[in-house]
């Protein structure tokens, strides 16, 4: 008999937590940290503005191997910290059966439930007339610090937080040489509370939507199990960013989006926005400010004059915090998105052998050795497989089918299994009764005996063996009669 390792307890908290100009410097940096102790359970966590924040003691129930579940918005003192209104997830978990009271502590001890922040915002490439240009699609990322030392309003639409250094709309402050087909972009930005930040092009890569059985292995191929495509993505060679990585896109010899592709493609050129001088949040100081992808697409039809002629209208960049429209924008939310679903912690589970089985030994005769093995696994869905089953996207649910047929197939083979084990067992059970009936027979027999016929019997037995042992003594003096006679 051997043991199996299970998680002593699984969890699971989700919550949508909105961002407000109030509570966006008070959200966790990184995670959520559990402690356990006799007492109860605690949260704690520093804050972006690097503060501290604990909840109070969340008591357990009365029984704590039963699982608990609690909102941590009910153990924020908010009237203390009105910083941490609107931060809130619930959670709960649930122990294994066979989990201690200390193995349930020690299991929330590591639980740490992590926390980003997620903010809309939206960057616009424009020509010198300042009309946006077709065939260019653009993002934005910025980092979650910059944005707090920025002041950016974010229970509003907010277009005034970074705008171009220059006082058009024209942003960009150097140009690739379109003869030369060489040099970077670069887009310099004014950002409040940081001061000049720039965005230049480090970066190129391209990929195709092509997916023709002649282009496996050059702009795709298939995933290991063969259920989807997956598409492949090329660099733009060693030109770390500049125009020169978009001619290789569509001139490469080896595969370009012009020559060997018949449904063109996209080329994605990455900025890093860096300050000009280093700022500061809480514990972070840096020049990081965030990232921007420029998106080409590139139709069937396209050759290197058309793009590049396109590349060439691009006079500026604007960044907004939603998608600019008649009004200078739309209302949008930013927010902590919270989800974990998970395990913590180990139980041993004595009575299983460490493959997950169970083995019991059943006395099935009436002497010893006489007895039966029962092996069978432990089938909970850690053993089937189906503890993790997900049905996000196609793939996951290819996966998850393929878990469950195969799921089916063990407890299959176990009730078969059973069914042997119960077979042996009737066989067992038959020859038990047979032995039972012949040894009540015996028993009867000896305890129903007339015990005078038997005195009887007896009495004459020994009579007639006294009679034969005092004959064969006469016999055997006889001779030595004779002899005396003779003499």
């Amino acid at each position: 008999m051997g043991t199996t390792t299970k998680p002593a307890i699984h969890y699971y908290a989700s919550e949508h937590i909105t961002l407000t100009n109030q509570n966006k410097n008070a959200i966790p940096r990184g995670n959520f940290n559990f402690s356990a102790d006799d007492n109860g359970i605690k949260v704690s966590w520093t804050a972006y503005s690097g503060a501290s924040y604990e909840t109070s003691t969340i008591a357990w129930p009365e029984t704590p191997e039963s699982g608990i579940s609690f909102d941590l918005a009910s153990y924020l003192d908010t009237s203390a910290h009105p910083e941490l209104t609107g931060i809130d997830f619930s959670f709960r978990y649930t122990p294994h059966e066979l989990a201690s009271f200390d193995q349930i502590k020690s299991a929330l001890n590591s639980v740490s439930i992590s926390s980003s922040p997620q903010t809309s915002n939206t960057v616009q490439f424009y020509d010198s007339a300042g009309n946006t240009i077709s065939g260019l699609s653009t993002s934005i990322y910025l980092n979650y610090d910059a944005i707090i030392a920025s002041n950016r309003d974010l229970e509003a639409s907010d277009t005034s937080f970074l705008e171009p250094h220059t006082t058009d709309t024209n942003s960009l402050t150097s140009s690739p040489d379109y003869d030369s087909k060489s040099g970077n972009w670069e887009f310099t930005f004014d950002m409040e509370g940081i001061g000049t930040v720039k965005a230049n092009s480090t970066y190129v890569s391209y990929s195709s939507g092509d997916r023709r059985d002649s282009t496996e292995n050059i702009w795709w191929q298939y995933n290991e199990k063969k259920t989807y495509k997956s598409g492949i993505s090329y660099s733009g060679g060693s030109s770390n960013g500049s125009l020169g990585g978009v001619v290789t896109a569509l001139t490469s010899s080896a595969h370009n989006l012009v020559d060997d592709s018949d449904s063109g493609g996209s080329i994605y050129v990455s900025f890093d926005l860096t300050s000009s001088n280093s700022y500061s949040n809480g514990s972070y100081s840096g020049n990081n400010v965030g990232s921007m992808n420029m998106n080409i697409d590139v139709s069937a039809t396209d050759t290197l004059d058309t793009i590049l002629s396109r590349l060439k209208k691009i006079a500026g960049a604007d960044v907004y915090s939603s998608p600019n429209d008649s009004d200078g924008g739309s209302t949008y939310e930013s927010y902590v998105s919270i989800y974990r679903n998970s395990s913590a912690g180990e139980v041993e589970v004595p009575v299983y052998t460490a493959n997950g089985s169970m083995e019991v030994k059943i006395q099935s005769g009436a002497n010893t050795e006489q007895s039966t093995n029962i092996v069978y696994r432990y089938l909970d869905l850690y053993q089937l497989g189906m503890d993790e089953l997900e049905l996000t996207t196609s793939e996951a649910c290819d996966d998850s089918f393929e878990a469950i047929d195969t799921a089916l197939e063990i407890v299959t083979q176990e009730r078969s299994q059973f069914g042997a084990y119960e077979n042996a067992f009737s066989y067992a059970i038959k020859n038990a009764d047979n032995s039972a009936e012949n040894l009540q027979s015996s028993e009867s027999k000896i305890r129903d005996v007339n015990m005078a016929d038997e005195m009887v019997n007896l009495s004459k037995h020994t009579i007639t063996e006294q009679a034969a042992q005092a004959m064969l003594t006469q016999a055997n003096q006889a001779p030595s009669r004779v002899l005396q006679l003779l003499s």
